[in-house]
């Protein structure tokens, strides 16, 4: 970059000419063509410290370049760089790029410098209570047990008819016997609060599995007493058998999760015949247990799918319509925002509505989406005409997503001065659907010609400037305010109005079928609110058609950045309008065709297999660990799908079939495209699949399990074994244990002590009343089972409900079984304490089973998170960059372009918010060795969602932005490619080693290229550019979009046959386009600033390498 250095005489050295600097060039002796233009300040005066170049307060003709000019010379005037010498060394080969370092400011801590006693203990932080908790604990158990009473009534009911149907003698007998107690833990693992599609898979999911394992544990006892020297030794056999069945069992419902209860149900089968009875000969089989286990099992697995379709039936339907209303709601109290007098200036308050928005679509409308299409229901709507709403709303949302929120198109004062008008002028304000109606102003007709086009206006009088302001600001803001508030304010109650009538219309369709009338009223008023709304769109049209004829409209508006804020507020309000129309239709299809239908799934295989519906993963303890890998998942699909599409309107040649480069997302899609031997790459695929964690954590289990059952297969043991019924602890194991657990001892704690509390009550039912009543057993469970219920449905903490459960019914059936005869204190007590001692041990091995070998660290996934979401954030920039920035000329993006953004912008949020979660499970966890600081942590996440943000604001303004059209002339685009070069490829850059970084847990290094001054550096090249082109040009200086369109007024009035109209068109896209290049420059400067933040969060949580 610097030509000359100083001496310590302070002479001035140029490294060119003078012998005594020997630096090696090499590749470097070529000249740029930016060199050639003498572009690289070659003849300023630089230091060490940099000086960043004077920005004049009169914005250059280049418009769209100066605002971001004086926000980069203010990022660094603020930072104050020390930038390092390049020794004016320029890379010109290909696949490198010139970077501009600058020494680093320490504003953070290494992880070296941080005290652990800075931090207060999680422990006694967890069991730290407020008063004030208290209150809102208790506010948010009243609301939610109102909301929900009718699941646990759903839940109560089948739990309380198994035990009645237990405690019947003969019933229970007949049922299972001694092994009675399967029917009501049938009826908890497999419980009906779930839609009743999603209650019939499981069901014949776990029919399966039992089957299976029925004729598995045949032939295992088949086998093991089919001669004598087997049936000697029948626990080896069975100790193989049941290895061999459970490693495919649990791999399999680890690696496909969709099979979760075929393989609990056959577990279940698998540990209970393997170890409930030894025998040494074929004739003392006790076949009888099989059925008495398979009856049992089946009833109350039957019993929950009636309770499902014949209480309270839940389709899906309701959750999804009703997440589509929570959807328009959230939108319609984002525009309210927009048009209340409280909060238009509240940008905190606007900001919040708008994620809350932003969540209601692309979080919960698309998980409860995917849920309902990922089963079996009973639907009322056509599943494409949900997609169709679906996607108008994501269409819809757009705009509204990037709309700029601090703008003063609208603020308190113009909106009272409106509300003002209208009720002087219809009296009591007439109103329409509770919002002031704005009426329908005529306007006089106008010349189909822009008046003339004067470079500057001269204030009105009165105008009071505020501070830090340009003169002619406040005039600017309260033209456009006169101009296009009353239309804009009258667009948003318009629209505010059809979002109420599309959630009044799903209502409407959810309870009513096509052909009757409350469907007819509301499809005609959908289609009387969509002229409406149409009309609107067409006013605000022609009010800006008449503005941009008006003599106000000049060359000092684009100049303004608050005009073309404004202009862009105007300009995402009104396509977001446009869109609304397509939501409207959308929902007036709806309303035809509405009608029952058995749905299948419409997932993709390869996906449904790998996910499980809402509430099976609930159950499961594994929603947001799973959550995450699904939305990873989503993610990587939609760059694949990018990388492996060719996306161009122009043709691609093939120069032979030997490919220069390959595209790949990661090093698995390169493998695939490099291979020679695509059957071997299928091997090596498959065999990492079988041997990767999910067989690791299978191997552990069955470790586990085989040594909770070992004594029930020596000779010496097991005769108290099975008395006790102590393979209960192997069976508990394996119902409770899941391979992502949140927390640690506080976890395991409230496990026990909810545990041993339901075996004490199990204890107490039993000896009440001498001895074993069953109308005191039945008053027990069922005031036992409403906490647990509340505590899986409400505040899902399934596997603490369950143990609980499970334990209760264990406890009070098996001192039930003995017999009145032969009940005691005594016998009850001894047969409680084994029992209960072995379903302690099975509860605390299923949590601690984490903690070692193999174990999952929620915070080093979080770690591996973030390097992904960076590497997908580098990609995003990558492919806006590629495909919208610097596109080829007349190759806009196409229709599936932009789909693809749609929906990686989409994925991109939902991993986000995944990653959040994840985040508050890594919270939970203890900490011990490492320092884990969560802040820092969500500020990074924070961070790069506002990245991600910016990216979406900058693929939305390329639409309508052409940067090869703003060069002055070819000679220009050539100086600046080195330059946008190095700009794109230092962000780009910055994102792979902050990626590596966290994926490796190495330190930050500490010179990355400095992505503002490599941006400031191309924008400073702009303005020498420009600069050199006002000397060049003698004529008179119009603006630029004055001397590209007139620049001969009295040709364009005198011309006979020109077509006005057409002119005008291009007049109005030709101001639009300096408009959005104005959004887009800004937004990639944003983008600039937010990567240097980024590295800052990074360095704050990995550390600077020092040297």
């Amino acid at each position: 970059m610097f030509s000359q250095r100083i001496n310590n005489n302070g002479v001035r050295l140029d490294h060119d000419q003078d012998k005594t600097f020997s630096i090696s060039k090499g590749s470097y002796n070529h000249q740029s063509y930016l060199s050639l233009l003498d572009l690289r300040n070659k003849n300023q005066d630089h230091k060490r410290h940099i000086k960043p170049t004077q920005v004049p307060h009169t914005l250059s003709p280049n418009s769209y370049t100066s605002s971001s000019q004086l926000r980069l010379k203010e990022l660094t005037d603020s930072h104050n760089w020390d930038e390092l010498d390049d020794f004016e060394l320029e890379e010109l080969r290909d696949g490198f790029f010139d970077a501009i370092f600058t020494k680093s400011e320490k504003k953070y801590l290494n992880i070296d410098d941080i005290s652990y006693l800075d931090f207060p203990n999680q422990f006694s932080r967890a069991f730290h209570i407020k008063s004030s908790d208290l209150t809102l604990f208790f506010e948010d158990f009243k609301v939610q047990l109102i909301q929900k009473w009718r699941i646990i009534i759903k839940f109560f009911i089948p739990f309380f008819i198994a035990f009645v149907l237990c405690v019947i003698r003969p019933a229970g007998s007949w049922i299972g016997h001694d092994n009675r107690f399967f029917l009501p833990i049938g009826v908890i693992l497999h419980h009906p609060v779930r839609n009743i599609g999603v209650q019939l898979e499981i069901t014949i999911f776990s029919i399966i599995g039992m089957i299976f394992a029925l004729g598995w544990s045949s032939l295992a006892w088949y086998v093991s007493t089919a001669t004598g020297p087997t049936a000697s030794h029948q626990g080896g056999i069975l100790f193989q058998s049941l290895a061999m069945a459970l490693t495919f069992a649990i791999w399999f419902k680890t690696y496909y999760q969709r099979f979760l209860y075929f393989s609990l149900s056959f577990g279940i089968i698998i540990i209970f015949t393997h170890s409930v009875s030894l025998v040494f000969s074929k004739q003392d089989l006790h076949w009888l247990l099989v059925r008495d286990i398979t009856l049992s099992y089946l009833f109350g697995i039957l019993l929950s799918l009636f309770t499902c379709v014949l209480i309270f039936p839940h389709s899906g339907n309701e959750t999804l319509i009703n997440n589509f209303r929570d959807t328009l709601i959230s939108a319609k109290k984002f525009l309210v925002g927009l048009i209340d007098k409280d909060t238009v200036d509240n940008f905190d308050q606007l900001f919040q509505l708008k994620q809350a928005m932003i969540e209601s679509l692309t979080i919960k409308l698309s998980k409860s989406y995917g849920d309902f299409f990922n089963q079996f229901s009973v639907a009322r709507f056509d599943r494409h005409k949900l997609r169709e709403l679906r996607n108008a709303l994501t269409t819809f949302y757009g705009p509204l997503r990037v709309i700029p929120l601090q703008n003063k198109l609208l603020d308190k004062n113009m909106l009272i001065k409106i509300y003002d008008t209208l009720n002087k002028q219809s009296g009591d304000a007439e109103m329409n659907n509770g919002y002031p109606t704005i009426p329908f102003t005529e306007f006089n007709s106008e010349p189909e010609t822009p008046r003339t086009y004067l470079g500057s206006v001269t204030p009105r009088q009165g105008i009071i400037l505020g501070a830090n302001v340009s003169p002619y600001e406040n005039f600017y803001i309260s033209i456009m305010q006169k101009q296009f508030g009353k239309s804009i304010v009258g667009l948003i109650v318009e629209m505010i109005i059809a979002l109420e009538l599309l959630d009044e219309s799903l209502t409407v369709f959810l309870k009513y079928s096509t052909k009757q009338p409350q469907v007819t009223e509301i499809t005609k008023k959908i289609e009387d609110t969509k002229f409406k709304l149409k009309k609107r769109i067409n006013k605000l049209d022609k009010t800006y058609k008449d503005f941009t004829k008006s003599n106000i409209f000049s060359n000092d508006l684009l100049s303004n950045s608050e005009c073309v804020i404004m202009f862009v507020f105007l300009r995402y309000l009104r396509n977001s309008s446009k869109q609304l129309l397509a939501v409207l239709d959308a929902c007036y299809d709806m309303g035809v065709g509405i009608h029952w239908r058995l749905q299948r799934p419409h997932y993709p295989l390869k996906k449904a297999l790998h996910r499980l519906p809402k509430q099976c993963t609930i159950d499961e303890g594994t929603d947001s660990f799973l959550y995450y890998y699904d939305t990873k998942k989503d993610v990587e699909e939609i760059f694949e799908r990018v990388y492996n599409t060719y996306t161009s309107k122009h043709a691609y040649i093939k120069n032979g079939d030997k490919k220069k480069s390959l595209r790949a997302i990661d090093h698995d899609e390169f493998n695939l495209h490099t291979t020679h031997n695509e059957f071997r790459y299928k091997i090596w695929k498959f065999s990492n699949m079988v041997t990767g964690f999910e067989m690791k954590w299978s191997l552990k289990i069955v470790f586990c399990i085989i040594f909770l059952c070992l004594p029930t297969w020596l000779p010496g043991s097991y005769k108290w074994y099975q008395e006790f019924h102590c393979w209960w602890a192997a069976l508990i194991f394996y119902m409770l244990v899941h391979r992502k657990p949140t927390g640690g001892f506080q976890r395991l704690l409230i496990r026990l002590i909810i545990s041993i509390f339901c075996m004490f009550w199990g204890w107490a039912a039993c000896q009440a009343r001498h001895f074993c009543n069953p109308y005191v057993i039945c008053t027990f469970a069922g005031i036992l089972v409403v906490p647990m219920a509340i505590n899986l449905l409400i505040y899902r903490n399934p596997k603490t409900s369950f143990a609980g459960l499970i334990s209760f019914t264990v406890i009070s059936l098996q001192s039930y079984n003995i017999g009145k005869d032969d009940l005691s204190t005594a016998r009850i007590w001894k047969s409680t304490w084994v029992t209960s001692l072995s379903l302690t041990i099975g509860i605390t091995v299923s949590v601690c089973i984490n903690w070692i070998f193999w174990s999952y660290k929620a915070r080093t996934e979080v770690r591996l998170a973030i390097s992904s979401l960076l590497s997908y954030l580098s990609q995003s920039y990558q492919s806006i960059t590629d495909r919208y920035l610097y596109r080829d000329l007349d190759d806009q993006p196409t229709e599936l372009s932009l789909s693809f953004g749609c929906v990686r912008e989409v994925r991109l949020t939902q991993n986000l918010e995944a990653i959040r979660g994840l985040l508050k499970r890594a919270i939970l966890e203890p900490n011990y060795v490492s320092n884990f600081d969560y802040t820092k942590y969500e500020k990074l996440i924070d961070s790069c969602q506002l990245l991600m943000e910016k990216l979406i604001e900058c693929r939305i303004s390329g639409l309508y932005f052409q940067i090869w059209e703003k060069d002055k002339n070819k000679d220009a685009t050539r100086a600046l490619l080195s330059l946008r070069r190095d700009a794109a490829a230092s962000v780009i850059f910055v994102f792979y080693v902050l990626s590596n970084c966290f994926r490796s847990k190495n330190k930050i290094p500490k010179y990355l290229p400095n992505t503002i001054m490599v941006r400031k550096k191309l924008f400073d090249c702009l303005t020498k550019l420009d600069e050199q082109d006002e000397k060049m040009n003698e004529k008179v200086k119009y603006d630029n979009l004055q001397k590209r369109l007139f620049a001969n007024r009295n040709e364009f009035y005198n011309e006979v046959n020109t077509d006005k109209k057409s002119t005008v068109d291009d007049y109005k896209k030709l101001h639009w386009t300096e408009v959005y290049g104005m959004v887009f420059a800004s937004a990639f400067t944003d983008v600039s600033e937010a990567v240097n933040d980024l590295v800052d969060c990074c360095k704050n949580i990995l550390g600077e390498e020092t040297c």
